[in-house]
């Protein structure tokens, strides 16, 4: 149970090597998990189908001491990368109560699309590996699993599994629920089940194609939406979601989109609903409600330091705005969060019952802790 005084990240990673879960895969599909690889002394994927060697950044950790690592080794206990005890130490030691794990943000970026047999088995594997590995702690430890990226079919197969694991809260859209780069209405489906099931539905940044692949683009749908929405990213697939009527059609569905912040979500509602008033007749656009209106409702986002959306958080929803510590990347509050949450908080003026709202009430909602 969530009491007064804990404190939830809703941001952070599991950054560990594909070498941890790769066992859990099939063995005629292991081919399709990255290898790990030295290159000049530092860790480096070779990620599957294309054999492209890619560094880890050095950047997306710290040190314990709160400092830039010089190279990358999964083997010398490198904050994020550990077994489940070393990760509970590690809430432990910035007072932090419970933590969403998304999946590696370097994996997320880099791997290349695999045919659908082998993402629905690399996506079963790692989400059996992260319910074994959030069971040790399933009210701190909060999974968010893969969704492969194949067929309608298997993305409701995998969130009917992932439903029944307990310490696995959510689930990473990488392509559209249909596997393919853009929306299709079959995906309705998917989305009612998701409102069914309580299961949190993630956008690492985006996902999709996004104009590349989208049988719905237009002109029209370029200056309805505002310019921000030409620049792809979280306006692009997001707009996507409300210009198909998703969310009228499932007014209950809510879309996390992580690493945005949340000071530019009033300037984007601003300009969307700027540019739908004035394009919208030669367009022929007509939705049921202002832009503003989902990106305000339907839209989850957090932020970890951003100080200029607090001070502007009357205009924001903060019922749909969750902090986190973006652990273990040098981006992160790690290892002194504790002073960069107060202070922040304090500089704004933030109430004790706003700042409860967003360091955990909002997060324990939505990813259903009770």
């Amino acid at each position: 149970m969530i009491t007064n005084d804990d404190v939830i990240s809703a941001t952070s990673h599991l950054e560990v090597s594909p070498d941890s879960w790769r066992s859990y895969v099939d063995p005629e599909f292991q081919e399709f998990v990255p290898r790990v690889t030295d290159v000049d002394g530092s860790a480096a994927w070779v990620m599957p189908v294309s054999e492209q060697v890619v560094a880890v950044p050095p950047n997306l950790f710290l040190s314990a001491d709160g400092t830039r690592v010089s190279s990358v080794s999964y083997d010398v206990g490198l904050p994020g990368t550990g077994d489940p005890a070393q990760r509970l130490r590690e809430l432990d030691d910035d007072n932090i109560t419970a933590e969403v794990l998304l999946p590696p943000f370097f994996g997320k970026r880099a791997l290349p699309r695999l045919p659908a047999e082998a993402s629905i088995a690399v996506c079963r594997g790692y989400n059996d590996w992260l319910r074994d590995y959030s069971a040790v702690a399933p009210q701190r430890l909060i999974g968010v699993g893969l969704l492969p990226a194949a067929t309608l079919q298997a993305s409701l197969d995998e969130l009917h599994r992932v439903s029944a694991m307990p310490g696995v809260r959510g689930l990473q859209l990488s392509e559209w629920p249909n596997g393919s780069g853009g929306p299709a209405p079959d995906d309705d489906r998917f989305w009612a089940e998701v409102v069914a099931s309580g299961v949190a539905l993630v956008a690492h940044r985006d996902f999709g194609g996004g104009h590349l692949e989208d049988p719905t683009r237009s002109q029209e749908h370029f200056f309805t939406l505002s310019f921000l929405t030409t620049k792809g990213g979280a306006p692009y697939s997001a707009s996507q979601l409300f210009t198909t009527g998703v969310f009228d059609r499932f007014p209950g569905l809510r879309v996390y989109y992580v690493h945005g912040g949340i000071a530019w979500v009033e300037y984007w509602a601003e300009q969307a609903d700027d540019h739908y008033l004035r394009h919208r007749y030669w367009a022929e656009s007509d939705l049921p409600h202002l832009p503003s209106h989902y990106i305000k409702q339907n839209l989850m986002f957090d932020f970890s330091v951003d100080s200029v959306g607090l001070e502007i958080r009357d205009v924001l929803n903060l019922d749909n705005i969750m902090w986190g510590r973006v652990f273990p990347t040098a981006d992160g509050t790690w290892p002194n969060t504790a002073f960069a949450t107060d202070e922040q908080f304090a500089k704004a003026g933030v109430s004790d019952t706003d700042k409860r709202k967003l360091i955990q009430g909002n997060a324990a909602r939505f990813f259903g802790l009770g």
